[in-house]
């Protein structure tokens, strides 16, 4: 399959102080959970971030090899090994002097030579006192004195990034707004330049490969937006970030027209005389302009310059040009009793007769959507309102009322359905 990625610009980007920055911008793929960086060492004799384990990549065609200190559960020690050192009792007043020969990590144990004779301790119980440095240790593991120098790459976790998404209604509106909060962990002051944020998210299912196929052909006439497995990149011009430190800056923000505001609920009927409550949610229709994240948005009412929070809403495809339809939360300007009156067997096949009681209890037009669930296959349906909105069948086993109630109204719908077994 064809590989995609989204590809937007940030728009807006927070600058920070650059005190005891690295001396070179750094260039990196920011990922959800670690990223991959590229820079150039030839200024420099250590790496800018902690390299993963094993993630080291020489960029250049010819280079030297590289040295690196193997992660350990006990690093300072693991620098100390073949250094004369002093351990300190946590507990007691004893001193050793000697040089560390061995580590063993299973045991929790350290040898010492102490002049010719070697003595094993517990690592827990002492403090490491260093005597000299080692020249070729350096606190940051990577690329040290005497050893490669050049363009390099490699994976950190040290940088990486969390989207926040936000939708906020106001009225007749809705803004959609997408912004990221990138991280430094590390002890550095770093400048990116020329980098992208990294958006992957989980493998789509299989059974879900043909529709998505789909619409990824629909969506291939938009010339800013290229999809492949929901991954998503931004470009980054230039940021600064100190040590330790969270930028939230904004990648996108689009406000459009709400195509459509409704209240539905969905029931599931039985076959005997019965009155159900129907509980009523707030659902929206917008049209997107631009490429905006998948995922779960938080969602907000603006009323007189403030937000008010509301639910979350899942949003798995945001594409451009994409019509999104999303649910609220509930809705409590909408009330009805759907009410089986007559059922001509309890046992299907079975001619049923229902009343449908609504109330919109705002000072605003509502319109409702009521989708009704049968156990039988529906072979027919009939309206005995005519004026009172639209009944149709919507699939085998289930009925769809559509219509609007003026401001306060109250109305009585009444309709037939004949069920086949």
């Amino acid at each position: 399959m064809k590989k995609q990625v989204i590809v937007l610009g940030i728009t807006s980007l927070l600058t920070l102080g650059t005190t005891n920055a690295i001396s070179e911008p750094l260039r990196a793929v920011i990922g959800l959970n670690n990223s991959q960086v590229t820079e150039n060492t030839r200024t420099s004799s250590d790496l800018s971030l902690n390299p993963i384990s094993g993630s080291l990549l020489p960029l250049d065609k010819n280079f030297h090899p590289l040295i690196q200190s193997i992660q350990s559960n006990f690093p300072n020690w693991s620098k100390a090994l073949g250094q004369t050192v002093q351990v300190d009792s946590k507990q007691r007043d004893l001193s050793y002097s000697g040089k560390l020969t061995k580590i063993n990590a299973s045991h929790l144990t350290f040898t010492l030579d102490i002049d010719g004779h070697k003595t094993q301790l517990p690592i827990n119980d002492f403090y490491l006192i260093p005597q000299q440095k080692n020249p070729s240790d350096s606190s940051t593991p990577g690329a040290k004195k005497d050893s490669y120098r050049g363009k390099i790459s490699y994976q950190s976790n040290q940088l990486s990034w969390s989207p926040k998404r936000v939708l906020i209604i106001n009225k007749d509106h809705i803004s959609i707004i997408n912004m990221a909060n990138i991280e430094n962990r590390s002890t550095n002051t770093i400048t990116l330049k020329n980098s992208l944020l990294h958006y992957a998210h989980s493998k789509t299912p299989l059974f879900k490969t043909e529709r998505n196929t789909t619409l990824m052909m629909n969506a291939s006439t938009d010339r800013h937006v290229d999809y492949s497995d929901s991954e998503i990149t931004y470009p980054i011009k230039e940021i600064t970030l100190p040590p330790n430190t969270h930028l939230l800056t904004q990648i996108s923000k689009e406000t459009v027209s709400i195509d459509k505001s409704i209240s539905e609920a969905t029931v599931y009927s039985a076959s005997v005389a019965d009155t159900t409550e129907l509980q009523f949610q707030n659902s929206l229709t917008f049209t997107l302009k631009q490429a905006s994240l998948p995922g779960s948005y938080q969602t907000y009412w603006q009323r007189d310059g403030l937000l008010i929070p509301s639910d979350s809403v899942s949003i798995p495809l945001a594409r451009a040009k994409q019509t999104l339809h999303i649910t609220t939360n509930n809705n409590l300007d909408m009330t009805g009793q759907l009410t089986l009156v007559h059922a001509s067997s309890r046992k299907l096949p079975a001619t049923q007769k229902w009343k449908l009681t609504l109330k919109n209890h705002s000072n605003e037009p509502r319109s409702f959507l009521l989708t009704q669930h049968t156990r039988g296959v529906i072979n027919s349906v009939e309206d005995e309102s005519p004026s009172a909105g639209e009944i149709k069948k919507h699939s085998a086993n289930s009925v769809q009322l559509t219509g609007t109630l003026t401001a306060n109204e109250s109305k009585t719908i009444f309709y037939t359905v004949k069920i086949n077994e």
